[in-house]
């Protein structure tokens, strides 16, 4: 009874405090965030914003006056033109984006530099290599099993690895000329591959990868061939069945620059640790960067697409 009766007094006293700390939050100093990510398939682009502080509730304020050069090698290929794009939600018109291009596409096997100058922030500078793509072979796709509402799919696919250092992608693209339904999306799968797993970081439990963007580097297949086992859910055969709309599922390998394996990886964590919502939900985790005297990404992915032929 005495224990009861302390912890109904122990309850009832914290339960009754108001704590109140009084926190020193230095001063955001801005500077420039710089966001590109390079494709062979698409020209030399660049997004120039201004930094925001941890606790700024505003959106996102594009830069409009900056000088965007890009460098090829070391050698510069020109300054990069602006457009802008005007930016729309429910409410109607919010912000100019400012989009920075320039009418070149990368080339693989090659290093990209981009140098921004802007009268009020101290210049940045990145740079990143835009990697070689893998000959992606699609070895089986095989039934595992089926219902009235979708198909389970076994997928099994190799690509050789060029050795060094590589980072990869991988994910499966649904897409359908249906306009009445959503089906422009990457699919969920399951996999028990070693590479996939190690990588993966928040997205495994440490026995399967479950999600739709896998990430994974080379350390346990260096210069060898590599074979990715998987399982995917056609549930779509059953809502387009009867319509006569025809969906195509499309497995995609991307080689992609260690800048960008680095950036999403840390994206991921701190989107999981930011969605636990305990004050002890670990240490604080900071998104990586690349640009120097700056803020954002500048990364490189070459993709491999592979449209699969699914079993009757």
């Amino acid at each position: 009874m005495k224990n009861i009766t302390f912890l109904f007094l122990f309850i009832l006293l914290f339960s009754s405090c108001d704590v109140v700390i009084d926190l020193d939050i230095p001063e955001h100093d801005p500077v420039l965030v710089l966001n590109s990510v390079l494709r062979t398939d698409d020209t030399l682009k660049a997004y120039v914003s201004h930094s925001k502080g941890a606790f700024d509730s505003n959106s996102i304020s594009y830069v409009n006056h900056a000088s965007v050069k890009v460098f090829e090698d070391g050698v510069l290929l020109g300054e990069m033109d602006k457009l802008s794009i005007p930016s729309f939600n429910n409410s109607g018109f919010v912000d100019t984006v400012y989009r920075y291009y320039l009418n070149q596409m990368p080339t693989a096997g090659k290093f990209y530099s981009y140098e921004v100058e802007h009268d009020d922030y101290e210049n940045v500078r990145a740079e990143t290599h835009m990697p070689t793509a893998v000959d992606l072979i699609v070895e089986e796709v095989s039934p595992v099993g089926e219902d009235d509402y979708e198909k389970q799919l076994r997928l099994r696919c190799s690509f050789e690895d060029a050795g060094s250092e590589n980072y990869y992608r991988l994910r499966i693209h649904a897409e359908s000329d249906d306009d009445d339904f959503y089906t422009n999306y990457f699919v969920d799968f399951v996999s028990s591959d070693a590479s996939i797993i190690a990588s993966a970081g928040v997205q495994t439990d440490g026995m399967y990868y479950w999600g739709n963007d896998a990430l994974f580097d080379d350390e346990l297949f260096n210069g060898s061939t590599k074979v990715i086992t998987l399982e995917f859910w056609d549930w779509n055969y059953y809502y387009f069945e009867e319509e006569g709309y025809e969906v195509n599922y499309v497995l995609e390998v991307s080689s992609i620059s260690k800048e960008y394996f680095n950036y999403i990886k840390s994206l991921r964590a701190y989107e999981n640790n930011a969605n636990q919502f305990s004050l002890f939900a670990g240490e604080p985790v900071h998104v990586y960067t690349n640009i120097e005297n700056g803020l954002g990404i500048l990364g490189a992915s070459n993709t491999k697409s592979v449209e699969l032929i699914l079993p009757e």
